[in-house]
């Protein structure tokens, strides 16, 4: 998620910790670009990569321009097989090319909330959500349904 005054340093290092390798040492926001640069590329000689930046603010869109700017042929329009970016947001960011997406209706956010609450553990458990609450509550946004 990204946060109303996102950091490119923390971002960064996040990242590392992720694919479990060790964080570089970062001296500003252009060392952390060349990082996050280097990291992509790595990670792209797996596959395909889909960095997804969840629930960005409006006002932000200068900073999904400088994570861009790292990886110029990695683009938001998904026209690189192998590199695209997804923003998540509930505002639009005109710049951009923008799919809305409506709000979930009642089953599906009942078997989101489901997926996200209950355990991963294998073991069966039953938990049966009073679906006017998981309704009220997450007011039927999955983001809010995953910070929930």
């Amino acid at each position: 998620t990204v946060s109303k005054t996102p950091n490119l340093k923390n971002i960064v290092q996040k990242l590392f910790r992720h694919y479990g390798l060790d964080e570089p040492p970062l001296a500003d926001n252009e060392d952390a670009g060349k990082q996050f640069r280097s990291l992509l590329n790595r990670i792209r000689e797996s596959g395909p990569v889909m960095l997804v930046l969840d629930n960005v603010f409006p006002g932000l869109e200068s900073f999904v321009e400088t994570l861009r700017a790292q990886v110029p042929d990695c683009e938001i329009q998904a026209r690189v097989p192998d590199c695209k970016i997804l923003i998540t947001s509930r505002v639009v960011f005109p710049r951009f090319e923008t799919s809305s997406l409506k709000p979930l209706n009642n089953d599906d956010a009942v078997t989101l909330f489901r997926h996200v609450a209950l355990p991963k553990d294998g073991k069966k458990r039953t938990y049966d959500p009073d679906e006017q609450y998981v309704q009220q509550v997450c007011y039927i946004h999955p983001i809010t349904l995953n910070i929930v």
